[in-house]
């Protein structure tokens, strides 16, 4: 019930069961302007599937990370 953002970039990281679902999710973002960013295994997802993303490295992968971009107001929504 939450309302989108109307732009910037959405974060989306999800297990692996629901990849088929962020990669449905990712699409209908990009198609309402919004950027979308991902971690590896959920970036692979969109990719695989012809969607743009823009990849970010968790946390205990090193600076900057998620956390970073989060901080500097570079997220609009997590998902």
């Amino acid at each position: 019930g939450m309302a989108l953002p109307t732009e910037g970039t959405v974060f989306i990281s999800t297990r692996d069961a629901d990849k088929p679902e962020a990669v449905l999710l990712g699409a209908h973002l990009v198609r309402r302007g919004l950027d979308v960013a991902a971690t590896s295994g959920t970036a692979d997802a969109l990719e695989a599937a012809k969607g743009p993303v823009r990849r970010v490295n968790k946390v205990s992968e090193g600076a900057p990370h998620v956390v970073d971009l989060i901080a500097r107001g570079e997220i609009a929504m997590v998902i």
